[in-house]
């Protein structure tokens, strides 16, 4: 089951609901009291895109994981290179701690989901104070620091 796609459970679902299983699940006595979660949960899955719907709910997660896991690494050594450079100002140092303290310090790679949404969405004020900031030191793939924070906020909401 941990290998199913949405859109297998969708067909699956779709199925039951309304095909050939259909008058297997009437003659059921708690059907009634399933079938409206049933049909809101095949809607939901109806509703997603297409590309989400045919990859593993399992490993769609491990993806999203995986990319937060290295945001959360690369802000971190980011901050720490800044840190430690004598030829940053102090300004871009100040910017660098706060970055770290701010959105890495107390994050882990292994908060449940509903956790680290509840960090995330509590770290949006932060991240638009510090914005501008984070906005003026590059990163070495062309990008900013208030692009990685974006990117590590929404990976968090986006589970």
């Amino acid at each position: 089951m941990n290998n199913l796609t949405l859109e297998e459970v969708r067909t699956g679902l779709q199925d039951l609901l309304f095909g050939s299983r259909r008058s297997k699940l009437d003659l059921l006595a708690v059907a009634s009291t399933y079938i409206p979660d049933l049909e809101r949960l095949l809607q939901g899955i109806v509703d997603l895109s297409p590309e989400l719907r045919g990859i593993p709910q399992a490993q769609l997660l491990a993806t999203v994981d995986g990319r937060r896991d290295e945001y959360l690494r690369l802000i971190r050594q980011l901050g720490e290179m800044i840190a430690g450079s004598s030829t940053c100002s102090a300004k871009t140092q100040e910017t660098a701690s706060r970055m770290v303290e701010t959105f890495v310090a107390n994050q882990s790679g292994h908060d449940p989901y509903a956790l680290a949404a509840a960090k995330a969405e509590t770290l949006q004020k932060p991240r638009d104070e510090m914005h501008d900031a984070l906005a003026k030191i590059p990163t070495p793939d062309g990008r900013t620091a208030a692009a990685w924070v974006d990117d590590f906020l929404l990976l968090a909401v986006d589970r």
